[in-house]
């Protein structure tokens, strides 16, 4: 059987028994690794994480009681184990460094291709399609949601299994330093660089310093290793004519190892594009707009061809690829009143670049009933913070919305640069909750609109389309 056993485990984490011995348990195969005790089934093993807000010892009894049968812990839990005699403890250091250590070494016994994705923007949507991709010839296991930060990435490889030939993977961050933690635990083989953009300017002093932080994918790259390129991104391509190993690029805009070029929207979810590769020229339709979403397939063709995919069944893929909910799709939306609408809900997250992108698919898409933007607030940019927003601003008035509204307490900068864009005071409303903008929606709106949503998680603009779409019938 695949995977490590109780006394590997052990081993490798650092870990003394505590409460009994492992004994004939020691050869049990590691189960389940969780982090919450309300996702414990029975059998589990709990891993106690100290965290910023929560630490994960005052839960151990919780997941005892749940049925994990074992937990990992950096101190003795505050709970009595004579009571649970038949469970494991494992006593490490350090529960976050245990849980990485233990995740690089059934990573490292597996042993084949990984794919690592980063980038300022699209890294799960192209995590998504290179999977989807892939999966059309191979067993794929990707990361679940979004898990790409010290924690998620673990979590992600521990879910590895024999039948796998291959694994993508999302690597997140908001400080230097992340991403190489993150490569060393996974140690991609083929890692993809979606994009620089300003986004984390807060931890950051300028962009291209978010650009070298990305890079650092690169550096443990194995000597066979390959670099998924953005061709048009300036900063993504100076990583890679500095890059020692294998490269391969991908572009809309120049000549590219791939590119996609001559782009048609023919609808609101209808794109028609030719895909130029090394194979030749195909004819290739998506169901979803948005030059950023071509970038991502772009990207996902360009690994997925690397990785021996062969042309027929990448082809045949293509057209079943779409973007996660709250990323970018557009939808019908029914409200009272018998009000039909469409709907770009893009709410997950956002920067300046990808509100530009996808202000560029409203203009394209948008071309009967009224366009009604809902920008919110976009966090952690730094002291330019306002002056990002009214740039916003002025490239939301371009494409003549009926009513901008901007949501959050840092979103007022956006009004601000659509006022001097020439967009009319009327059409320009501030809201300080998502609610608020939900509740004078629900009344604005009219039958035919085009709405789209959009801005940083922490402003919970998703809940617009929820709230919304929860007053259908009243």
């Amino acid at each position: 059987m695949f995977g490590l056993d109780f006394r590997q485990a052990a081993d490798v984490m650092g870990a003394r028994s505590w409460g009994r011995d492992l004994g004939r348990q020691a050869n049990r195969l590691l189960p389940r690794v969780v982090i919450d005790s309300r996702q414990v089934k029975p059998g589990d093993c709990f891993v106690a994480i100290e965290g910023d807000r929560l630490d994960g010892h005052d839960f151990v009894k919780a997941a005892m009681e749940r049925g994990a049968a074992a937990a990992v812990c950096s101190r003795t839990p505050n709970l009595d184990a004579g009571a649970y005699g038949d469970r494991i403890f494992l006593r490490v250091a350090d529960t976050t460094l245990a849980l990485q250590e233990l995740s690089a070494e059934l990573r490292r016994r597996w042993g084949r291709n990984l794919v690592g994705v980063t980038g300022s923007m699209g890294k799960t949507t192209t995590r998504t399609f290179t999977a989807r991709l892939l999966e059309s010839g191979y067993q794929v296991l990707q990361s679940p949601a979004n898990f790409n930060n010290a924690f998620g990435v673990p979590l992600s490889l521990l879910l590895l299994e024999e039948r796998h030939d291959l694994a993508v993977l999302e690597l997140g961050m908001n400080h230097a330093g992340e991403i190489r933690r993150l490569a060393r635990i996974c140690r991609p083989d083929l890692a993809i660089i979606t994009n620089v953009a300003p986004v984390h300017l807060e931890f950051f002093s300028s962009v291209d310093e978010i650009a070298r932080a990305k890079g650092e994918i690169l550096e443990d790259l194995p000597p066979a290793g390959v670099f998924v390129y953005n061709a048009d991104d300036h900063r993504v391509a100076e990583l890679a004519s500095t890059f020692h190993g294998r490269t391969v690029s991908f572009s809309l805009e120049r000549e590219a190892d791939v590119q996609v070029t001559d782009v048609r929207v023919v609808d609101s979810n209808d794109t028609r594009f030719i895909l130029r590769t090394g194979w030749g020229e195909s004819s290739c339709r998506v169901a979803f707009v948005g030059r950023h979403h071509l970038y991502n397939l772009a990207a996902a063709v360009a690994a997925a061809r690397t990785l021996g995919l062969s042309r027929e069944r990448i082809e045949e893929a293509i057209p079943s690829l779409s973007p996660l909910p709250m990323r970018g799709k557009i939808r019908g939306l029914e409200m009272s009143g018998s009000r039909r609408i469409r709907i770009l809900d893009d709410s997950y997250n956002s920067n300046p670049q990808a509100v530009r992108m996808v202000l560029e698919a409203v203009g394209q898409s948008a071309a009967a009933g009224r366009r009604i933007l809902a920008l919110g607030e976009m966090l952690e940019l730094g002291p330019e913070s306002a002056a990002w927003h009214r740039r916003v601003g002025r490239m939301a008035a371009r494409i003549e919305p009926q009513l901008l509204a901007a949501v959050g307490a840092g979103a007022r900068p956006v009004l601000e640069g659509a006022r001097e864009a020439g967009l009319a005071d009327g059409r320009t409303l501030y809201f300080g909750t998502s609610e608020e903008a939900a509740e004078y929606l629900s009344g604005f709106i009219c039958s035919g609109d085009f709405l789209l949503i959009k801005g940083s998680r922490g402003v919970g603009m998703e809940r617009i389309a929820a709230l919304l779409e929860k007053g259908k019938g009243s």
